[in-house]
């Protein structure tokens, strides 16, 4: 069976012409201790060994203290297959492609068939794709990072953290949403129920619907939406054009729900289920008034809300025996 493990060698094998010896000297920490030795050292004499415990390591099989500065491997990693690809632009522009491409869906798939939040990897992969501001080479050494750091850690959240700490050392920046044009959205409601229910999201997809009814937390802090958001509170199955952490949602003291923008780069916009009216939640940033806080809104069963340009939810209701 792959593991994001196994399929970060593979890929790196591949494509990128690197050994899988060579990727574990770059990977492991040569102080990393495993059964009384040094697993960097174990896995350069060892094949079975390497095959085994290290290329095909189940997800937390290997723990993080074993492994190399990630970043600095990551670096020399890109550095080294861009060397073995033509050591010019266009092997950075093949890495870019790659990276953010089907590299990205491998890793994806193989995160989701061990229940890991493979959204969350692909949403991250999608905003450095979206970097426009990033040339080809540094938005391919970051998409680079983001595969191998998966891969080995096997935890798409610790990964996206080596890469924005990168990014923050070397640029004072983060990931970010591309700004784009953003429409109000419309879709057909039914009649509203009582507030004081619980509430869910229903991803819609023009006409239709995209997977099944996420509920919304009845906990002390909601949920956020976005493409970022990890956690059991967080629903992140959104467009590129949705921020990182973009819309707060929460049930308050008095039973009625409500939404609250996040300072998101391209905004909210709430679409009456009763009206069908479109009231702005939060404008996009290019919009925003300075200075001025936009207070929450109150949502109901039957409402859209629509972030950014085409990431449209419907609000609903969640049945008693639903988790």
């Amino acid at each position: 069976m792959d593991t994001p493990s196994s399929i970060m060698y593979s890929d790196l094998k591949n494509f990128g012409q690197i050994s899988n010896h060579e990727v574990a000297l770059a990977v492991l920490n040569p102080e990393g201790n495993y059964g009384g030795t040094s697993i960097r050292a174990r896995a350069a004499s060892d094949r079975t060994f390497l095959s085994r415990e290290v290329v095909h390591a189940a997800p937390g099989q290997i723990s993080s203290e074993r492994f190399a500065d990630l970043t600095f491997a990551s670096l020399s990693l890109a550095r080294q297959m861009a060397r073995k690809l033509g050591d010019d632009p266009l092997a950075w522009q093949r890495m870019d492609t790659h990276y953010g491409g089907v590299a990205a869906q491998a890793m994806r798939k193989v995160l989701e068939d061990f229940s890991l939040d493979g959204t969350l990897y692909a949403n991250a992969a999608e905003k450095l794709v979206q970097s426009t501001h990033l040339s080809d080479q540094s938005r391919a050494t970051l998409l680079l990072m983001l595969f191998v750091s998966t891969g080995c850690l096997g935890n798409p959240s610790a990964a996206l953290a080596v890469v924005e700490a990168h990014m923050a050392r070397s640029a004072g920046t983060g990931i970010s949403t591309t700004e784009t044009t953003v429409g109000a959205g419309f879709a057909h409601a039914t009649e509203p129920v009582p507030a004081d229910v619980r509430l869910g999201l229903l991803r819609l997809a023009g006409s239709a619907v995209r997977g099944s009814v996420q509920p919304l937390s009845l906990g002390h802090d909601g949920t956020v939406v976005g493409a970022l958001a990890a956690g059991p509170d967080g629903i992140n199955t959104v467009d590129f054009d949705v921020s990182r952490n973009h819309l707060h949602i929460w049930r308050g003291e008095d039973g009625e729900w409500y939404a609250q923008g996040m300072g998101s780069t391209n905004g909210t916009v709430l679409v009456s289920g009763n009206t069908h009216e479109a009231s702005v939640i939060e404008p996009p940033r290019a919009k925003r008034e300075p200075g001025r806080k936009y207070p929450p809104v109150r949502i109901s069963n039957s409402d859209v809300l629509c972030l950014g340009s085409t990431t449209r939810f419907l609000v609903v209701r969640v049945l008693d025996d639903q988790p």
